[in-house]
Order: C-alpha cells, then sequence, then structure tokens
C-alpha cells in the first residue's frame, strides 16, 4: 500500500512534481519525455536530491553471476523469458 506522505517524487504522464524543504509539493512542475524515466532524465540535485542519491545507488549495483556469459551483462532488455534468448 502506498503511503502518500512517503513519496519523494509523482509523476503523470510528461509531469513530475517533487517536495520542497518543508515536504510539501513544489509549485513547480517539470516536464519529462513520455517513454523517459524520472531517474534517467530529472536529475536536479536542488529540487530532489533524493531521486539523484537514489539513481546515483541503482547505478552502482553490479550484476555478479557465476556463469561465463550472464545474460544481465548482455545489452538489451532482460524482461523477456529465457527462451527468448539468442543463443551466443
Amino acid at each position: 500500500m502506498e503511503r502518500p506522505a512517503a513519496l519523494l517524487a509523482d509523476r503523470a504522464g510528461p509531469v513530475v512534481r517533487t517536495r520542497d524543504g518543508t515536504g510539501a509539493w513544489s509549485g513547480e512542475s517539470h516536464r519529462i519525455g513520455l517513454t523517459g524515466s524520472m531517474l534517467s532524465e530529472f536529475a536536479d540535485p536542488r529540487a530532489a536530491p533524493e531521486l539523484l542519491m537514489l539513481r546515483e545507488r541503482i547505478r552502482s549495483w553490479r550484476c555478479y553471476d557465476a556463469a561465463d556469459d550472464p545474460r544481465c551483462r548482455w545489452p538489451g532488455r532482460l524482461d523477456r523469458p529465457s527462451w527468448h534468448w539468442p543463443k551466443r
């Protein structure tokens, strides 16, 4: 269950809104592409430092796999079942 007071940012279509220093929603909204990600396209250290920190934390994750050719290191999408992966 989502707790609205715990949201750092909110997105509705291309519009992103963030909280200000008091925790209230900022009056300023930001626009990003419809297919874009808040974490990749909206990284404003003044308006949303928490989003920037979250983005950097996610970027630091690594994929450790004992396989010789781990799929998580292949370029492209990783959301398809394994039988759709091309043989390498």
